[in-house]
């Protein structure tokens, strides 16, 4: 018996057109659904105003732990002018320490 032999531009060919007929009947099962301006008005006002809420809550525990660090450290300067020394020397030891760390991680990155 002797086997026909397509050409490889025939194969290519009907494996081209499958595949065209199977995309076609999967494009007609699925259904587009593009959501309305309305939704995407409201969605961005939700996103918008749980920002808003966001910042608020940031800026609020900002603002108190600020107010404490400020009587601390008022406090300590009318107690002692030694202590309130050691606290000035050890936050900018810690400064100079966390920018340098964080230098070093960057320069070694690139």
């Amino acid at each position: 018996m002797k086997q026909e032999k397509h050409e490889p531009q025939t194969e290519w060919e009907d494996l081209h057109t499958l595949f065209d007929k199977s995309f076609e009947t999967i494009d007609k099962d699925i259904e587009e659904q593009t959501p309305s301006l309305e939704w995407f008005e409201q969605f961005t006002m939700n996103q918008q105003e749980a920002l808003k809420q966001k910042y608020r809550k940031e800026l609020a525990v900002f603002l108190i732990i600020a107010v404490l660090v400020i009587s601390a450290i008022l406090f300590a300067l009318n107690q002692s002018i030694l202590i309130f020394a050691v606290i000035q020397i050890t936050a900018f030891a810690a400064a100079v320490g966390y920018g340098g760390v964080s230098y070093l991680k960057r320069v070694r990155r690139t």
